[in-house]
Parts: C-alpha cells; sequence; structure tokens
C-alpha cells in the first residue's frame, strides 16, 4: 500500500534544497559586511546575484510544501481506507476459496455482507453480489464458488 512515502522523501529534498539555498544567499549577505560591520554596497551583479538566489529559494520551498501536502493528502486517504478495511476478517468457505466478511460486531451498523480478498489485499473492499452459488468480482474478475457456503444474508443484520 501506497503512504506516499516517495512524496514525503521528494518533499524532504526539496526542503533541503530550499534550505541550502537559504544558507547560501545569507552566507552571500555576510559576507558582503564590511569590517565595521556596516553593510557593504551591492554592486548591480551582486543584487541580481542575490535575487536569484533568494528566488530559487522560494521556488524550491514552495515545492517542497506542495509535496508535503499531497504526501499528507495521500497519507489521509489511507488511513481513511485502513480504518474502513479493519471491518472485515478473512472467512475461507466450505470449499476452500477465501473471502473478506463484515466482522460480527459491524453487522448491527449495516447489512451483512462480504469482499473479494483478492481485491481486499490490494486496499479495496468490492461487495461481492451471489448469483445462485457463484460470485464473481465485478473488478478483478475472480469467480468463488459459495456452494455449501454460508452466505450472508443482506436483509437480516447480524447473520452467522
Amino acid at each position: 500500500m501506497d503512504f506516499g512515502l516517495k512524496e514525503i522523501g521528494e518533499a524532504l529534498v526539496a526542503g533541503k534544497q530550499g534550505l541550502d539555498l537559504l544558507r547560501g544567499g545569507t552566507d552571500y549577505v555576510r559576507g558582503l559586511r564590511s569590517k565595521d560591520d556596516k553593510p557593504a554596497h551591492l554592486s548591480p551583479e551582486e543584487l541580481s546575484d542575490l535575487y536569484e538566489r533568494l528566488f530559487r529559494a522560494q521556488n524550491a520551498l514552495l515545492e517542497m510544501n506542495g509535496l508535503l501536502r499531497d504526501a499528507q493528502d495521500k497519507a489521509r486517504e489511507a488511513d481513511q481506507r485502513n480504518s474502513k478495511l479493519h471491518r472485515y476478517e478473512l472467512q475461507q468457505l466450505a470449499l476452500g476459496g477465501f473471502v473478506r466478511r463484515l466482522k460480527e460486531e459491524f453487522r448491527d451498523q449495516e447489512a451483512d455482507h462480504m469482499v473479494c480478498a483478492t481485491c481486499f489485499e490490494k486496499g479495496f473492499a468490492f461487495i461481492l453480489q451471489p448469483s445462485g452459488y457463484v460470485v464473481q468480482c465485478p473488478v478483478c474478475k475472480g469467480v468463488i464458488d459459495m456452494e455449501s457456503a454460508e452466505r450472508p444474508n443482506p436483509r437480516r443484520k447480524g447473520i452467522v
């Protein structure tokens, strides 16, 4: 599952680059002071160089903020997805197949149902719709034989 680690790493690199540029700019300004600690006069070229360094530092910090915000959004989405996924437990069917079924403690909040175990491992919970004794995942097209399996009854909550 992608928790935005790549984006966090990119944000840290951009942040380091921005800080390095800012340090370079401040070191540059400190170097322009005269011996009596009064600011030296800047030539137009030196002033232009200083503005360019500060502009690059500001852009790097803006990029870092954007990457960090994107990483935080992805982490928040992953947390929301994980909070939904913890509501399911692995269940082996009579013929050996596996599904994820809504845990009993959540069946009073919503109808009992099962989701595709394959898609679940990828971070998604797609409700399986039985058709006779077979169900097919609408996404990965996996087929599960439900014969002899205890099937949830969506009309009755809390079924076990």
